[in-house]
């Protein structure tokens, strides 16, 4: 595969998923910075800015290079599954590529989603949450949302028969919400807020 291509493919891969930090699932649980004890409506702009900056560290370790090059790696052997008798081979061939290549192709800050909330903006909730339920929630929406990605492995080509149902796989098109404690308490309290993911 081209140099370009794979480039291509990168940018894409980190354009489609949802606005994104990072979860426990390989990452360390998310982690705003911000006192715990504090109430999420009183946070000030600058500290609603140092989320979204959280965001962007964790998308960098997210898109860590054996996960995103394996999904490029698989994508990639969809397109050309006809030139090798053996399609996990071919998902190593490129995924080999992009890892040799990697400094040159890897996602730029510019790739990654925005923030899913505006820093400008306060938060809005009809009672109290603390910054530790959304610190545990946002981890809870990564480790769902990314489980898959960051498990990824040539052979799970075999497992779709098509490429649009690996990438329903792979990379979720929206956050998936899972209704834990700290999930459901933010979905209650603040319903705009996960409205962003």
């Amino acid at each position: 595969m081209k140099h370009n291509s794979l480039m291509v493919m990168i940018t894409l891969a980190c354009a489609f998923l949802f606005n994104c930090g990072g979860g426990s699932q390989g990452t360390g649980a998310f982690d705003s910075g911000l006192p715990k004890s504090a109430v999420i409506t009183s946070l000030t702009e600058p500290q609603r800015q140092q989320i979204c900056q959280r965001f962007t560290e964790i998308q960098e370790m997210l898109f860590a290079p054996t996960p995103l090059c394996t999904y490029v790696g698989i994508i990639s052997t969809y397109d050309s599954a006809p030139y090798f008798s053996n399609t996990a081979e071919g998902c190593e061939s490129t995924k080999k590529y992009c890892l040799d290549n990697y400094d040159s192709i890897a996602p730029r800050p510019d790739d990654f989603s925005e923030c899913p909330i505006e820093p400008s903006q306060p938060i809005e909730c009809n009672q109290a949450v603390l910054v530790e339920a959304m610190d545990q929630c946002i981890g809870d929406i990564l480790d769902a949302s990314f489980e898959n990605f960051l498990g990824l492995q040539c052979s799970d080509f075999s497992k779709f028969s098509t490429v649009e149902e690996f990438e329903r796989y792979a990379l979720p098109e929206k956050a998936i919400i899972p209704q834990t404690d700290a999930c459901i308490e933010l979905q209650n309290k603040c319903p705009n807020f996960l409205k962003g993911f």
